[in-house]
């Protein structure tokens, strides 16, 4: 072969070794990319934990049991058919990180309401409070906190109202965290 000839034959060829390369530079990059990338840690999904919870109240009646704040219908509710202070207790299976309150009000008439969010860690320590809902409310109005940082290692949640014109009842709780 001539020296014109071998250099036609490169650059005849030069398109293929380019795309070769570039092939070979974009396998390497994925390679890098994955080998850089921290394990993949399989975060808990946050569910309503209420709906597992073994639930206890003050006082009900057998038309109104606290089973029916958890069953996801806003037509039903529990009801202590009495005045405040009345409460509803959760009592989790096992302890939970949780992050955010969905309470939906049974309330006729409006008006002034305090309600406190107590947690404890175990069924027989001491509960503490957590969050203090409190002003003017209404049936079917809603009351949502998120706490700043989630609340860890909670086995038990009791919603006590402390304060209200009507009798105390709810038509929903939900209590959104992951069980350990």
């Amino acid at each position: 072969m001539t020296g014109e000839e071998n250099k036609k034959a490169f650059f005849a060829t030069m398109p293929g070794i380019l795309l070769g390369a570039a092939a070979f530079i974009a396998l390497l990059g994925v390679f890098l990319w994955f080998q850089s990338r921290p394990p993949s840690v399989e975060v808990p999904k946050e569910v309503n934990v209420a709906q597992t919870a073994t639930l206890t109240s003050s006082h009900s009646s057998t038309a109104y049991p606290p089973a029916l704040v958890i069953d996801g219908n806003l037509e039903t509710s529990w009801n202590a058919e009495g005045s405040a202070p009345q409460s509803i207790d959760f009592e989790l299976a096992q302890p939970a990180k949780i992050v955010r309150l969905h309470l939906v009000m049974n309330q006729d008439p409006a008006g002034n309401t305090r309600h406190l969010v107590l947690g404890r860690a175990s069924t027989t320590g001491g509960y503490l409070l957590l969050h203090e809902f409190k002003g003017a409310t209404a049936d079917k109005g809603v009351l949502d906190f998120s706490p700043p940082t989630p609340w860890e290692g909670i086995r038990q949640i009791r919603i006590e109202t402390a304060e209200s014109p009507s009798w105390v009842s709810w038509r929903e709780i939900e209590i959104y965290g992951t069980l350990k």
